[in-house]
């Protein structure tokens, strides 16, 4: 039995869309890749967000204890007390 073959042009044709799949393969991993790192970043930014609102709360609490309940020029550090 004698071996056929596609054309050449046909030969072509598959190799480039199999190219073309391959790459497009590739870049759906780097994108999976980039959102994994893009979550580590977010859940970092998180952790960051609630030490700062915790370190802002105790502050608050702490000028409260201090000064009363007032609210504070944060341009000039002045206290006007709230009645």
């Amino acid at each position: 039995m004698e071996q056929s073959y596609i054309t050449q042009e046909e030969l072509e044709q598959l190799q480039a869309i199999q190219k073309s799949h391959n790459k497009i393969i590739q870049e759906l991993g780097k994108i999976e890749f980039d959102k994994l790192k893009l979550q580590e970043r977010r859940s970092k930014i998180e952790e960051y967000l609630e030490e700062l609102q915790q370190e802002s709360q105790t502050l608050s609490q702490f000028l409260e204890h201090k000064y009363g309940k007032c609210t504070v020029n944060i341009d000039t550090g002045e206290i006007t007390p709230i009645e």
